[in-house]
């Protein structure tokens, strides 16, 4: 994401952040995008729709429930760097 525009003389200041997942936290698969290139969130705008993917063997049967991926921060999206379907890592 990049911070919006601030009103200066000598131009915008961008910062870009990325959004990462926890270490300790269980992979993910992406579900849906809840926005796009150009979008502007504020803090705790939903980024995206996931689902974690268990390690137990034994869980497969038992769905977890979906995780909401927020902002962090406000700013502007820049770029959507995962396909629906990918398994994100923690980190």
């Amino acid at each position: 994401m990049e911070d919006p525009p601030a009103d200066s003389d000598q131009g915008p200041v961008v910062q870009v952040a990325e959004i990462r997942w926890p270490l300790t936290a269980l992979p993910l698969r992406l579900l849906e995008w809840k926005v796009k290139p150009g979008t502007l969130v504020n803090v705790d705008s939903v980024l995206a729709l996931c689902a974690p993917i268990s390690q137990d063997k034994g869980a497969e049967t038992a769905r977890l429930p979906e995780k909401k991926v927020k902002a962090d921060r406000a700013g502007v999206v820049k770029e959507l760097c995962c396909q629906l379907g990918q398994v994100i890592p923690p980190g």
